[in-house]
């Protein structure tokens, strides 16, 4: 038996849920994988476009060691029903049954293993930046409200993602366009500036990952299609979409004619009553 704090618990596993899909071809893919060993708890979901990782230190018990899968959506339900400030974990003898108890009450899950649950493999890339949390999440909400909706148009159903340098500083920019609007974000980064090439990252992906951000250091890694954001304990993949981005620069003015600088929350308020 392992014991965790279960706001942690069930804000890890939430996040899971969010990623495994609910109906899928392959029903392990319904599941969360969790493998506890030493004293760790890992989370593991995927729909094999977007996979996550995470983790939870400091369960008590240190030598108890286990996998098990169960289906994201239940277990997620359970532990936000519970209530007290701790929950235990226990698998049953034949590893097909965990026990959740807490707050005063008991619940059984049934699942499976984990051998036949798809393995996600977690590698460093071909290259690697680090980037602050609150700067990676405002370009995401800066840009990907321009993503094209239309799935057809596979070159315009992602964010655009590339590096320049200015002034000697490594900028990291998004650029995003549906055809009639275009939106562009960008945040300096610390490390050695990749040649990325063509890297689209998917809607769904991106706002997936807006909501696990957090405000620490992450490490942006690129290679083999996928995107990969790293923060202490927690790992989300991307694969990246296959379409090939327009060349937005034909479009981005070199200068203006006129400029005007207006209050934020007045122009907010004077569109919403136009709009």
């Amino acid at each position: 038996m392992i014991t965790l704090d279960r706001a942690t618990l069930t804000r890890v596993i939430s996040h899971a849920a969010s990623v495994a899909p609910s109906k899928a071809p392959n029903p392990e893919l319904v599941n969360v994988l969790i493998h506890v060993d030493m004293g760790r708890l890992t989370v593991t979901a995927t729909d094999m476009r977007q996979a996550l990782v995470q983790a939870v230190a400091n369960a008590v018990d240190p030598t108890a060691s286990w996998t098990f899968a169960t289906p994201a959506g239940v277990l997620s339900s359970i532990l936000r029903s519970m209530t007290g400030d701790v929950v235990s974990l226990a698998l049953s003898a034949n590893g097909r049954r965990m026990t959740i108890e807490g707050g005063g009450a008991k619940f059984n899950v049934v699942g499976t293993d984990g051998e036949d649950y798809p393995p996600v493999v977690v590698s460093a890339g071909d290259s690697s930046i680090t980037i602050h949390g609150g700067d990676l999440g405002q370009m995401i909400d800066e840009t990907l409200f321009a993503v094209s909706g239309d799935d057809s148009r596979e070159g315009l159903a992602g964010v655009h993602v590339e590096t320049i340098e200015r002034d000697g500083v490594s900028v990291l920019r998004m650029v995003a366009t549906d055809g009639s609007r275009l939106s562009m974000s960008e945040a300096e980064f610390s490390g050695a500036a990749p040649e990325l090439g063509q890297m689209l990252i998917p809607r769904t992906g991106l706002a997936d990952l807006r909501r696990l951000l957090t405000d620490a250091e992450w490490v942006v890694s690129f290679g083999d299609r996928k995107a990969t954001f790293s923060a202490p304990g927690l790992t989300y993949i991307i694969t990246l979409v296959e379409g090939q981005f327009p060349d937005y620069r034909q479009v981005l003015p070199d200068s203006h004619s006129l400029s005007v600088i207006v209050d934020r929350g007045s122009f907010l308020g004077a569109l919403k009553r136009v709009g």
